[in-house]
Formats: C-alpha cells, structure tokens, sequence
C-alpha cells in the first residue's frame, strides 16, 4: 500500500476489524480508518474497539475543532 501511495497520506477503509496498535504505530501516515457499521459490533471484542478508538493517535468526533467550524452539540433525548 505505501509503494502505492507514495508521499500521500493513506486511508483505511471499509473493513470489518479495527486496526490494532501495532498497525496504528506502523505508519506516520495513517489519514483515517473506518469501519463498516454492521461489523463494529460483530466483528470485534469490546476490548478492541476501546484500544482502537482511545489510541493516542486516534482523533475523534469532538476532540477536533477547525477554524471558523461550529462545535457540535452533545445529542439530547426527548421524554
């Protein structure tokens, strides 16, 4: 995939397994990953997701805030 790639940053899409640490740590390009919605669950321990989205080098939703963009809103629930 780097040979590929070249100098580009590299996405991981539409799998089923979170990328684990070791995979995480291996590349400094790693742009984003995501995962097919009906798989997060089935496919992957608890244990792997938390390890995944709490990674040091994992961003997200909320944690970033780009110039001039507007902070989401936390959901509410209605009665």
């Amino acid at each position: 995939m780097q040979s590929i790639a070249g100098s580009k940053p590299i996405a991981i899409a539409e799998m089923g397994k979170v990328p684990d640490a070791s995979l995480l740590q291996s590349r400094t390009r790693w742009s984003y990953f995501m995962i097919w919605s009906e798989q997060l669950r089935g496919s992957n321990t608890n244990a792997a997701i938390q390890s995944a989205y709490f990674h040091p080098r994992v961003l997200n939703q909320g944690e970033l805030t780009l110039p001039g963009s507007v902070p989401h809103a936390a959901p509410t629930i209605s009665a």
